[in-house]
């Protein structure tokens, strides 16, 4: 066994690590051929057992996952739930709420470069970049919302100058 540790290139088939265990250690015969058969069984068992802690280990980590993701869910479900209650406290807060969560001037700014660079030209209406934009960013279709969108990009654009 100490030999075969040393060894590299131990062969992970059954026929091949005969072949080699008769050539690199001179195992040959029925006595050779006894000890070969211990060695292989000694080394499946010992690679089940490795593949079944392997399989075992994935599946812990895959669990782990699952709730981490399910506690960010339900993490989610809650903040969405506090921010509806807010929201129906004042509609004035409600729009700033929508506006600095949602609609941020960063985003609107990546969102516009890129409808902008897939236009011919690079050039197109301010109303329809708007819509564009509107509908790359899946944004519910209401006035304050469609004003506050109006009013950042025309900040974004007008203090860039050149957007693209």
């Amino acid at each position: 066994m100490d030999q075969i540790a040393s060894l590299d290139n131990v062969p992970r088939k059954e026929k091949q690590f005969r072949n080699f265990t008769a050539n690199s250690l001179r195992l040959r015969g029925p006595s050779g051929t006894k000890i070969v058969d211990e060695i292989w069984k000694f080394l499946s068992k010992l690679r089940e057992e490795q593949r079944a802690e392997r399989e075992a280990a994935q599946k812990l980590q895959k669990q782990q996952e699952e709730e981490e993701k399910a506690a960010a869910a339900e993490q989610r479900k809650e903040s969405d739930i506090s921010q509806n209650n807010d929201s129906d406290s004042t509609q004035s807060s409600t729009t700033k709420i929508k506006t600095s969560t949602q609609l941020s001037a960063k985003e609107i700014k990546k969102v516009v470069k890129k409808v902008l660079k897939k236009t011919p030209g690079h050039q197109m209406k301010f109303k329809k970049l708007r819509k564009e934009v509107q509908s790359k960013m899946a944004l519910v279709k209401n006035d304050a919302m469609k004003k506050d969108l109006q009013k950042l990009m025309k900040q974004e654009i007008t203090d860039r100058k050149s957007v693209v």
